[in-house]
């Protein structure tokens, strides 16, 4: 799963550059009063082509099949998987949540040398550091390409409310990129024992 994920990350950053500048000027033409829709927003990401393997961007995939599934027949079957993935697939749930899980195997096994345990420990804090660097190159790209990260997560915000909302989302992903580093860092020291 988490190389899914990193995978997914990487993917995000290709259509940030290849793409950013089109979905720039899609969501121009939409008011906000239209963004505040999440089926706009679907919309938006689609003309950008942002419904990439495997949930697109900011699991604008996963997000329109809720929607379908809640609007079907027997869609409740499919909800519960689907609500799992939203809320366990974006970086800032899905690394404390991998990275304590690892450190809590780390601990358990003491550091057993040799073993397959040892090798998926090892993998996971690359991973995690690895996917951390990516939210920080994700950053990045979204100032040069798109102009803001507020504008890739097609958040609605008040003039005066964008500052301060841009600080919050770079202070959290800097919280998340130390707590996984700390965790692969403590992965690492168990490993190399």
């Amino acid at each position: 799963m988490g190389i899914l994920r990193v995978y997914e990350l990487i993917r995000a950053l290709g259509w940030i550059v290849k793409r950013g500048g089109d979905y720039v000027r899609i969501r121009s033409r939409v008011s906000d009063e239209e963004l505040s829709e999440f089926a706009t927003v679907i919309r938006v990401y689609d003309e950008a082509g942002g419904l990439f393997f495997p949930f697109g961007v900011r699991l604008s995939r996963v997000r329109r099949a809720i929607g379908l599934c809640r609007d079907r027949w027997l869609g409740w079957l499919f909800l519960p998987p689907l609500l799992f993935i939203k809320y366990s697939w974006p970086w800032y749930a899905f690394a404390p949540a991998a990275g304590t899980s690892a450190c809590l195997l780390a601990a358990s096994t003491n550091g057993a040398n040799g073993s397959l345990v040892q090798s998926l420990l090892f993998l996971a804090s690359v991973l995690l550091v690895f996917g951390s660097l990516s939210i920080a190159a994700e950053l990045v790209l979204c100032y040069l390409m798109l102009g803001s990260w507020i504008t890739y997560h097609s958040f609605v915000i008040a003039p005066n409310r964008r500052t301060i909302t841009e600080l919050s989302l770079v202070a959290g992903g800097a919280l998340i990129a130390y707590l996984t580093s700390v965790a692969a860092t403590f992965i690492a020291s168990i490993w190399l024992r």
